[in-house]
């Protein structure tokens, strides 16, 4: 009876958890966001960037956490489904960072020099 108790609240700890974490990435991608689109900046790309990072952070975490909340009901035993949310949280979270490398990518194949910073590509005629 303890060790489901415990388990129980194991489970809802760390639902509870990465949703709170995805939230805050969540509230920072909207944030990052405005900043694109919103006031006249300097960085608009960049921070456009920062907001598809941190809205894929936050859907991984979400996902995350509902995987860990079924998997830890089935432990010992590993599930397929939660495997599954696993696999399908990183390609979420690594998505914008290839975004990021083909940009890159793209601006060295044209002889272009990559800005980080800004997130853009400088090319000299």
């Amino acid at each position: 009876m303890k060790k489901s108790g415990a388990k129980r609240i194991m489970r809802w700890f760390l639902l509870v958890l990465f949703i709170v974490a995805a939230l805050i990435f969540l509230n920072s991608a909207l944030f990052s966001a405005w900043n694109a689109g919103g006031p006249p900046s300097d960085y608009a790309e960049a921070w456009g960037q920062r907001a598809l990072v941190h809205l894929g952070y936050s859907g991984a975490l979400f996902i995350a956490g509902v995987a860990i909340f079924i998997q830890i009901r089935r432990f010992p035993q590993i599930g397929v489904v939660p495997i599954g949310l696993l696999v399908i949280a990183g390609i979420i979270a690594i998505s914008p960072h290839g975004r990021a490398f083909l940009a890159q990518d793209k601006c060295l194949d044209k002889g272009g020099k990559w800005i980080a910073v800004e997130y853009r590509c400088e090319v000299r005629d």
